[in-house]
């Protein structure tokens, strides 16, 4: 079974974590429910940031990242004006490398990095809404672990 849970405890930050078999590819029906998820965020009208946790979960095949990909630009000017940065945490450096280079072809609407694990993610959150003169405390411990923020 899918899930895709979301965490706002550590406002304006989101923790939007997707678990799922890591050996299917994550359906269509929860990609959908994701980028709802993401677009009610902006659509509060808050400067905001986004972890996903995408390390419980299959891969997402290309026709959904064409989905997302299509998505954000619909959203675009919402998300430039609220979204201050995105840090997803997945598991393949390879992986990593190759969407950080993906953005560098197709540029994304707001910030978009990409992190091995949550004090990674922390970091370059922080860095995200600093730019943004939103000050974050961060997670409280140094030491943020998926079971500890990820899934409430």
């Amino acid at each position: 079974m899918t899930t895709v849970d979301v965490n706002s405890e550590y406002r304006p930050v989101n923790i939007v974590t997707v678990v799922c078999d890591v050996t299917r590819p994550v359906e269509h029906e929860h990609v959908v429910r994701f980028l709802e998820v993401v677009v009610g965020f902006a659509n509060k009208r808050e400067i905001y940031a986004n972890i996903v946790d995408l390390t419980r979960c299959g891969i997402v095949l290309p026709v959904e990242r064409q989905f997302i990909g299509d998505s954000f630009n619909e959203h675009r000017e919402i998300y430039r004006q609220y979204l201050a940065g995105v840090v997803v945490i997945l598991r393949s450096q390879v992986v990593r490398g190759a969407l950080t280079a993906i953005g560098w072809i197709h540029p994304y609407p707001t910030p978009v990095e990409f992190a091995s694990d949550y004090v990674e993610a922390e970091q370059k959150t922080r860095k995200h809404l600093a730019k943004r003169n939103v000050m974050w405390p961060g997670f409280g411990n140094g030491r943020a672990s998926a079971m500890s923020v990820g899934r409430k």
